[in-house]
């Protein structure tokens, strides 16, 4: 059944925002069966990717034999489940990892080929595979039990006919990948005094055109020189979320926040700086329910020491035991001579 399903691998280097994201695949129903297939089973599934896949993608093997920007798969066909701890994909002669995307980063085309179990394998052997593929024809289908007819190295490169398949003539699809919210931060101002206050503002987006995120989540845990000021200032919210930033404590949160797509939201609550200082403060790795695990976000700031308090004006002179004496003197002396000054005109 695999003889129609072989074509050549095309290369290319790949880019992407450094974030995981996980592409769903759902089957057609099985057209023909041999049992334990029945035709109310099918092919279900996603993998893992180490960014989303470039917009405008040729048919690119992105597996382990090629770019290996997969990280992870798991898929199950009615009887088997495949994953990277118990599966391998097929050697270059069979259909590999290959994936196509059209403008918007959607998997277009696709072409995967995965059986079990690991190798070594031998001749004779009895495998199991899974195939779903747009190329070459339509086709997602299940093997059970198979003899390996071929090997590539230790690995089985093809296989006699089935009498345990489920096959359908329909490829199925990937649904549009869901990505985690992205967010940043940010203080202020560059430095406050020791004691001194300033904001810290976080901003998050869900960067899915159509898809909204719930369950949105984060927590910073602030350095040892910041804490959350009294009063915390707290303005703004965030998709109906729970804000918690308790004074005087060393830490922020976000949770259960919700995002249309495209939306965005931004809060900001005060942090009072208490130990000199740069205060670097990277927070943990923002999550949602949809879109998974997502990047952490990091800012900083300086804490100096507070600027001394202004002279005092200088204090009046108080004359000295000197200055007395002689004003004294200079009294004795005046009383003195108007004394005889007197008796002489009398």
């Amino acid at each position: 059944m695999f003889k129609r399903l072989t074509s050549a691998m095309l290369g290319v280097v790949l880019s992407g925002a450094a974030w995981a994201t996980t592409y769903t695949y759902t089957g057609p129903t099985y057209n023909f069966v041999g049992a334990p297939y029945t035709t109310s089973m099918s092919i279900t599934g996603s993998f893992t990717t180490a960014s989303p896949l470039p917009a405008n993608m040729p048919i690119t093997d992105i597996g382990p034999l090629g770019s290996n920007l997969v990280t992870a798969w798991s898929f199950n066909d009615g009887i088997n489940s495949y994953d990277q701890t118990n599966s391998v994909v097929f050697p270059p002669a069979g259909l590999t990892f290959r994936i196509g995307t059209d403008a918007s980063g959607n998997i277009t085309s696709f072409a995967i080929q995965l059986e079990k179990p690991l190798p070594p394998h031998i001749v004779g052997q009895l495998m199991s595979a899974i195939t779903l593929t747009t190329i070459g024809g339509n086709q997602s289908q299940g093997l059970n039990a198979t003899p390996c007819l071929t090997l590539s190295g230790n690995v089985c490169a093809s296989m006699a006919a089935a009498s345990q398949f489920g096959d359908s003539t329909g490829s199925g699809s990937f649904a549009p990948a869901v990505v985690a919210p992205t967010f940043s931060k940010a203080f202020g101002a560059a430095s406050i005094a020791q004691n001194g206050s300033t904001s810290l503002t976080f901003n998050v987006t869900n960067p899915n055109v159509v898809a909204s995120l719930s369950g949105i989540g984060f927590t910073d845990i602030l350095p040892a020189g910041l804490v959350v000021s009294t009063p915390n200032g707290l303005s703004g919210s965030c998709g109906g979320g729970t804000i918690t930033a308790t004074a005087g404590s060393g830490s922020i949160s976000l949770a259960t926040a919700t995002l249309a797509g495209s939306g965005s939201c931004s809060f900001s609550v005060n942090v009072t700086g208490v130990a000199l200082g740069t205060q670097s403060n990277v927070t943990g790795a923002i999550t949602s329910t949809e879109g998974g695990t997502g990047g952490t976000a990091s800012a900083s700031v300086d804490v100096t020491s507070a600027p001394p308090p202004p002279p005092s004006p200088p204090a009046a002179p108080v004359p000295a035991l000197q200055d007395w004496a002689l004003a004294l003197l200079a009294l004795l002396v005046g009383a003195i001579a108007f004394a005889r000054l007197r008796r002489r005109t009398s």
